[in-house]
């Protein structure tokens, strides 16, 4: 741990150990100020680093990843936010708490888009630095979780598309990244789809046997555009009535061509159906209500939501706030009410990978 005494703080870590701790980066240049937050850490098991200056906090960025920089905007050479920006070039997972003379709306403005957790001016009372402190490391730690869970997910669905290409289905999907290769727009849609897939089944307490069909079905449930017409798909106004018929008929498409390959089961069902509305005003078959799968309503959300964050011809990406809107317009009418809501209350926990099992079966 830290220890405080009359001259500044001391690590009673050997060296070995220091290089294995979180690391805190104390950019101030003010040695008291930098003493007096060093201190306060000190019964955090913790490594800090300080820099009086810019040129030598990009100097210590440049040697090591922190947990936390803690900044001071107004430095003897240079701006504090240079520090804050480099921090965003050199690592997405470095958390920062600024501290600062200036209360001054401009400065405050300016730390804000460089994403910090805490604006802190001074004098502050030690406790609260200590406190935005703590939450900054809970943060990295949920990040850092959070990049995990991500790099899981990402090799689950990776290791079914293999299964795809290895089984009945050999070539299907290099098919549909051809099919999405015509359309720019909707290039590595299905990919998306299906991590969504994978993270709201889980939560939902899927098997893992279901959980797989529905991810392979969110990879191939697109297959039936081959069907349709380029002129539709990139058409960059509204679309006929003709051309919303030609459309439509692509869950069918998909759905008879798996049929031939692999048979009848929970996969092409899902493909028929991701198009299905709750009220059953949906096509291709107006199923409705609990005649519809968990797999084909889940599908049918994580569909409708990567389309509408996804830049299209006719209008640009949605951002997520607005999109999460749209699914609550939509419960009780295209999507389950339940489901719905459940996606929308966690649905930065799914874009990001998370996942916590357990319920909604």
């Amino acid at each position: 741990m830290n220890t405080c005494g009359t001259a500044g703080c001391g690590s009673s870590f050997a060296p070995g150990k220091q290089d294995t701790l979180p690391g805190i980066l104390i950019v101030d240049d003010n040695r008291a100020i930098r003493d007096l937050l060093r201190c306060a850490t000190d019964d955090l098991e913790l490594r800090c680093d300080e820099a009086a200056d810019v040129e030598s906090a990009l100097a210590q960025l440049s040697r090591r990843e922190y947990s936390v920089a803690v900044v001071d905007l107004a430095l003897r050479d240079r701006s504090g936010i240079e520090v804050l920006d480099a921090v965003r070039r050199r690592s997405s997972g470095t958390r920062c708490i600024v501290v600062t003379a200036y209360a001054d709306v401009g400065w405050a403005a300016r730390a804000v888009r460089a994403r910090i957790d805490d604006y802190l001016v001074k004098p502050f009372p030690i406790e609260e630095f200590r406190a935005s402190l703590e939450r900054s490391l809970r943060l990295r730690e949920e990040s850092l979780e959070d990049r995990s869970r991500r790099r899981r997910l990402v090799t689950r669905v990776s290791d079914l598309e293999e299964r795809l290409e290895e089984q009945s289905t050999r070539g299907i999907r290099s098919l549909v990244k051809t099919l999405e290769a015509r359309d720019p727009y909707t290039q590595g849609h299905s990919v998306r789809v299906a991590e969504l897939c994978l993270s709201l089944a889980t939560f939902c307490g899927l098997s893992r046997d279901r959980t797989d069909d529905l991810v392979q079905a969110a990879l191939l449930h697109d297959l039936g555009k081959v069907a349709v017409p380029d002129s539709c798909l990139r058409k960059e106004g509204p679309l006929t009535p003709a051309e919303v018929a030609k459309v439509r008929v692509h869950p069918r498409v998909g759905y008879d061509i798996l049929l031939t390959l692999v048979g009848p089961g929970a996969i092409v069902r899902s493909v028929l159906r991701h198009h299905e509305w709750w009220d059953g005003t949906g096509y291709p078959g107006g199923v409705r209500g609990r005649q519809l799968r968990i797999e084909d309503r889940i599908l049918s959300i994580c569909d409708s939501f990567d389309a509408m964050t996804s830049e299209r011809p006719y209008r640009a990406a949605l951002p997520v706030s607005r999109a999460l809107e749209e699914i609550r317009k939509g419960r009780g009418t295209q999507f389950e009410p339940g489901l719905a809501d459940l996606f929308c209350e966690h649905a930065v926990e799914f874009c990001g990978g998370g996942s916590v099992p357990g319920r909604l079966v």
